[in-house]
């Protein structure tokens, strides 16, 4: 299914979208979407698709547990981002 549909499942069941073994879990916060294992613990924030990622037809729901990111670590993603927002291009 394509990526808005799978994001609509996912959110309506509590689970996740995968895609080629990935997990991701998007979110409103600074986390924007999260990167997850096979075994639901976080890789990465901030995941920015590619055009390619947006128009797949072939992304799926997963009722994966994930770790939901802690306050702690939102806080830590905030500071990140708007560090880097502030660097100025080379």
């Amino acid at each position: 299914m394509d990526i808005r549909s799978a994001i609509s499942q996912a959110k309506k069941f509590g689970g996740v979208i995968k895609r080629d073994g990935t997990y991701f879990y998007p979110t409103d916060d600074f986390g924007r979407t999260i990167i997850y294992n096979e075994d639901g613990k976080i890789i990465s924030p901030g995941w920015e698709p590619c055009l390619e990622e947006l128009i797949a037809s072939d992304w799926e729901v997963s009722l994966l547990k994930i770790k939901k990111p802690t306050e702690t670590e939102l806080s830590k993603w905030r500071k990140e981002l708007i560090e880097n927002l502030k660097k100025k291009p080379n």
